[in-house]
C-alpha cells in the first residue's frame, strides 16, 4: 500500500540531485533513450512499461487485438488536421495507459512524483520511456499523418525554476514545430498534456501541472 509523501528538506535536496542527473541533461532520439534504459523498441506483443522511478522496474505487456481496436478508435475517422491528430493522440495514449496500467501494476500511478512512492509509481523518466513506446506503436500503425515521434527533451531546475523534468516529444512534419507529450502531470489513464516545447521549457504549462501536485 502506498501513502502520501511530503518530502523533507533533505529529501528535496536528494531528489534535486537525482533529478539533475536522471531527468535533466539528457536529450536524444527516442530509440537511443530507450536503449539507455535497456528497453527494446515497442511491439504490440512486447511493450515495456517503466515504473519504480528512473525505469528501475520494467514490465513487458501485450496489447490484444480487442484492446488495440479500442486504441485505434481514437483515430476514427482519421483526423483532418495536426490539431485534431494531437487530440486523437491524447485519447489514444489515455486508453493505452489504462490498458497497460492494469497489466503492469501501475493503474494507481499518481500524477507528479510526490503524491505516492513505490514500484507501482512512475516518475518523469518512467513516463518518458513508456510514452516513447506508445508513440512508436501508433506511428508504426500509420495513425500519425501530421506528426512523427521525435526525441527526449529535458529541462533543469535552473531553466524551469521547478523540478528537473523530462518527456518525449513529437515533430509536426509540415511546420517543424515540436510538441512535448507529458503524461507525468496526471494520474494513470488521464490524457497527457501535449504542449509546444516553448511553453514546456518556460514552464507556462505549470499551472496545469500544479493541479496534480500535492
Amino acid at each position: 500500500m502506498t501513502r502520501p509523501l511530503r518530502p523533507s528538506l533533505s529529501g528535496l535536496a536528494l531528489v534535486l540531485v537525482t533529478g539533475l542527473s536522471a531527468c535533466a541533461g539528457f536529450e536524444g532520439e527516442l530509440a537511443g533513450e530507450q536503449a539507455r534504459y535497456e528497453v527494446a523498441p515497442a511491439r504490440r506483443d512486447a511493450l515495456t512499461v517503466c515504473h519504480g522511478n528512473g525505469c528501475a522496474e520494467r514490465t513487458l505487456v501485450a496489447i490484444s487485438d480487442a484492446e488495440w481496436s479500442e486504441v485505434a478508435a481514437a483515430f476514427a475517422p482519421p483526423p483532418a488536421s495536426a490539431e485534431a491528430e494531437r487530440a486523437a493522440l491524447a485519447r489514444a495514449i489515455s486508453r493505452l495507459e489504462t490498458i497497460t496500467g492494469a497489466k503492469a501494476g501501475t493503474a494507481g500511478d499518481r500524477g507528479g512524483t510526490f503524491k505516492a512512492m513505490g514500484a507501482d509509481q512512475m516518475d518523469c523518466v518512467d513516463e518518458m520511456v513508456t510514452t516513447a513506446g506508445y508513440l512508436q506503436l501508433l506511428d508504426g500503425a500509420g495513425f500519425l499523418a501530421f506528426h512523427k515521434p521525435h526525441r527526449r527533451v529535458s529541462a533543469t531546475f535552473f531553466e524551469q525554476h521547478f523540478w528537473p523534468h523530462t518527456a518525449a516529444s513529437l515533430l509536426e512534419t509540415a511546420t517543424g514545430a515540436e510538441w512535448v507529450v507529458d503524461s507525468w502531470v496526471h494520474d494513470n489513464g488521464a490524457p497527457p498534456l501535449i504542449v509546444p516545447i516553448a511553453n514546456w521549457r518556460d514552464n507556462s504549462y505549470r499551472d496545469e501541472a500544479m493541479r496534480s501536485m500535492p
